[in-house]
């Protein structure tokens, strides 16, 4: 949970997978940052928070620093375009989240933002598709096995989400996610198996944990 939820420490971990990102501790600095990323565009993001709401993602001259007014430290991040879209899934620009148990994905959610935005969240007006897990593309499903295995190293009970896009250069890792949350089960037969999925995870977790006790 403590990896998934400072972005710092994901890159730190994970940072093969990622765009390239700098850690910005002065906002001094961060002007510097943004103009050596390649591009004209640029992320900005605090290293906590979700749905969007710390993140700036936009051309690099609409960047202001005070008005970004978020606490320091601040990632920095190189931005991919993902407007090419997932052959077969979707056209065009995308957020690809996949919940993943225990190195396997359980569920996945295809968003989207509006024509012309850049940010994918509800609360900014995308909109959101649940995807099977049977649908998650091969070569992603190998990308979360091996992300898994790093965290594997950290903690037993694996219970995340991790953001994608598919990019010119593939797949890319844009965050990972700490409480995926539940699905309602009247959004389809997906959203059922997710939950028993979870069930059986928190059954198992707590069983173990319970024989540790015990010993």
């Amino acid at each position: 949970r403590r990896i998934c939820s400072d972005k710092n420490e994901t890159y730190r971990l994970l940072y093969e997978f990622q765009p390239r990102s700098v850690l910005v501790e002065h906002a001094d600095d961060a002007e510097g940052v943004v103009s050596e990323l390649p591009g004209e565009m640029v992320a900005v993001k605090a290293l906590q928070g979700n749905s969007g709401k710390q993140v700036f993602v936009g051309k690099k001259t609409d960047f202001d620093i005070a008005q970004f007014n978020q606490p320091l430290p601040w990632q920095i991040q190189e931005y991919i375009e993902t407007d090419g879209g997932i052959p077969g899934v979707v056209e065009g620009r995308h957020d690809f989240r996949v919940v993943v148990i225990d190195g396997q994905p359980a569920i996945a959610t295809l968003r989207t933002p509006p024509v012309g935005s850049y940010k994918s969240n509800l609360g900014y007006g995308g909109e959101a598709k649940i995807i099977d897990a049977s649908m998650v593309p091969s070569e992603l499903v190998e990308i979360c096995r091996l992300i898994d295995q790093r965290l594997a190293s950290i903690g037993e009970n694996r219970f995340y989400s991790a953001d994608f896009g598919l990019t010119q250069y593939g797949w890319r890792l844009f965050e990972l996610n700490a409480m995926p949350g539940t699905i309602s089960r009247d959004r389809g037969e997906p959203a059922v198996e997710y939950q028993e999925k979870v069930a059986t995870f928190m059954a198992q977790a707590a069983s173990k944990n319970a024989q540790k006790g015990a010993i």
